[in-house]
């Protein structure tokens, strides 16, 4: 798991990282019943874990990793990547993962823009 103890500079100062979930909502039945590929995107609807008024389906949904510097909050920030983890509907949503998946993304992203840099610089 590599959400743990990052601690990345980017131009002196530290990155950081904040999730979006999006579930599928269970009592959506047109979404339940589809067991297969991607769930649409008017089927997503931003959860909450602390604070929610609906039960999320347990299969498909969508993670995403916003990596920023800058203010504690991320709209006052410089956003400098974004990573997504799409989660099938015949696959059970599972937190951990779509972080992992969406924040290797966002960093892969990072890397091909600092190496873009560089390469510019030559």
């Amino acid at each position: 798991m590599i959400t743990k103890n990052l601690e990345i500079l980017l131009d002196g100062e530290p990155i950081k990282v904040q999730y979006e979930h999006y579930r599928v909502d269970s009592s959506d039945y047109t979404a339940r019943f589809h067991k297969k590929g991607r769930p649409k995107i008017k089927w997503l609807r931003r959860y909450y874990k602390i604070k929610h008024n609906w039960c999320p389906y347990s299969r498909g949904g969508k993670t995403i990793a916003i990596v920023y510097t800058g203010d504690k909050n991320l709209y006052a920030s410089r956003v400098v990547a974004i990573g997504t983890a799409l989660c099938s509907m015949s696959d059970t949503f599972c937190y951990e993962i779509g972080r992992d998946i969406a924040l290797t993304r966002a960093l892969k992203s990072l890397q091909e823009k600092m190496n873009d840099k560089i390469g510019d610089k030559k």
